[in-house]
């Protein structure tokens, strides 16, 4: 599919209003699926004497955005108003930017650039940035923002914002938007996705890049979680602060989590996100997933050996298995020797597995915790007097007039007389048909016989 860098037109594609004096009409002209933004004083546009691209403001004076908008030689400078198509006298020129090392045009999967305003805007706080590994899970949607292209003749130079689907993860590329949908278009390049997390703190997520087509039916971003490296080299290089940046600065108010969340061998549990940390593995946060390595606070993803598992990725071992004689599934791990297992497991085959117990039907002998009776369980008073017995259901269920008592190392069974009712289709035999009745009235006729003999005369 040839795609479509949206460079130097417009960004968010819709039917928005051509000016400020609009706004009140936004909800009966949004973008497509979307509205007017006038609260997100974070998303700037760049321009020159017009309006081309849309950044984020990630650092007290620095700009994320597309490195394609990063192209012209011309002066470039940025602005946060809502309606820049007057390009505005009080626009903030930019002094620096670099684009990222392996960005080559229309290389979509490296498509982003930082900028160095002259000075930082006036009460804006930066927009706070992901660094977590995405999944399609956690990012069903998200937020997108730009002064891109309206499809009206009022064109580009409005910021609008719209809620728009993902479609798919690539390892550098968030894909958005679909035909018929909400979508980014031309002009909307460099702006930012955002998501809310489970902390309730919204991210950018994605950095605008591309569209499937002139009709921007859907497009992708560049995940800002792959490119974390670019931004913190930068930041370190360029303007530091006392945010959590990659940079350690002195003489914050609060200590600077980047003085003890950097690169030092651990993993610091003082980190508020332990992937803040270089030192830490990934996915050490509530992402579904166990992470590799030890992080500096408990993955709360990662079961232990023996507990119940759905898949390797919940599992500290990495290994979901699962046999005939266990119900349900159970974390374990790989090993080289017995002693790499533990609750009872043996290393079988590069894996530590629950031994296969040898097999006894109901009322057989068996030995407790070491025989696995079929449709039930083995127990008894004592160990020498224990056998296959029918096993104890919820809040000690037994079947009949059974009960549930505690046996020798602690095993539950059902003991007793097992008294089912009649099925409906069970009905007595007929009296006249029963055996008894029949036995009986065989007996009447050969006494009957018998005295009819005795009676008659003795002949000649």
């Amino acid at each position: 599919m040839r795609r479509w860098i949206c460079g130097l037109v417009g960004v968010i594609a819709g039917c928005g209003p051509t000016s400020l004096s609009d706004a009140t009409h936004s909800t009966r002209q949004p973008i497509i699926g979307g509205t007017l933004s006038v609260d997100d004083a974070q998303v700037f546009a760049l321009g020159d004497s017009a309006p081309f691209c849309t950044a984020t403001l990630i650092g007290d004076r620095t700009l994320l955005t597309a490195a394609h908008c990063l192209d012209q030689t011309t002066p470039i400078s940025a602005s946060n108003r809502t309606d820049v198509k007057g390009w505005p006298s009080d626009a903030i020129p930019i002094v620096d930017k670099r684009v990222h090392p392996k960005w080559k045009g229309g290389d979509t999967a490296w498509d982003v650039g930082l900028v160095l305003l002259q000075h930082a805007p006036d009460g804006v706080s930066p927009k706070a940035w992901n660094r977590v590994p995405l999944t399609m899970a956690m990012v069903p949607e998200v937020r997108a923002l730009g002064f891109g292209e309206t499809h009206t003749t009022g064109g580009s130079g409005v910021r609008y914002q719209a809620m728009v689907r993902v479609t798919g993860l690539s390892p550098n590329v968030l894909y958005i938007g679909g035909e018929g949908e909400s979508s980014t278009c031309f002009g909307d390049s460099g702006g930012p996705s955002m998501h809310q997390g489970t902390d309730g703190v919204e991210r950018v997520v994605g950095v605008h890049s591309f569209a499937n087509s002139a009709a921007c039916n859907g497009g992708g971003d560049v995940r800002v979680d792959a490119i974390a490296d670019f931004i913190d080299q930068w930041t370190r290089d360029k303007a530091p602060t006392c945010a959590t940046d990659g940079a350690c600065v002195a003489n914050c108010p609060q200590q600077d989590l980047d003085c003890f969340c950097g690169t030092d061998g651990t993993c610091d549990g003082r980190c508020p996100l332990p992937d803040t940390d270089r030192d830490c593995p990934k996915n050490c946060l509530d992402d579904g997933i166990c992470a590799f390595g030890v992080c500096g606070v408990r993955d709360p993803d990662c079961n232990e050996d023996g507990e119940p598992c759905s898949s390797a990725d919940t599992c500290s071992g990495h290994q979901c298995l699962s046999d005939a004689q266990r119900e349900g599934s159970y974390c374990s791990r790989s090993c080289h020797a017995n002693t790499d297992c533990g609750g009872g497991m043996r290393c079988s085959f590069g894996v530590c597995r629950y031994p296969v117990l040898p097999l006894a039907t109901m009322g057989e002998p068996c030995v407790i915790g070491q025989t696995h009776c079929s449709g039930g369980v083995c127990g008894g008073q004592s160990e020498s007097t224990a056998t296959c017995r029918p096993s104890c259901g919820l809040a000690g269920a037994c079947p009949g007039s059974m009960k549930c008592v505690g046996g020798a190392l602690g095993v539950s069974y059902c003991q007793g007389t097992a008294v089912l009712e009649a099925t409906a289709t069970e009905r007595p035999a007929a009296k006249a048909c029963s055996a008894t009745g029949a036995g009986a009235s065989l007996a009447l006729v050969v006494l009957l016989l018998s005295r009819a003999r005795r009676r008659r005369p003795a002949s000649g």
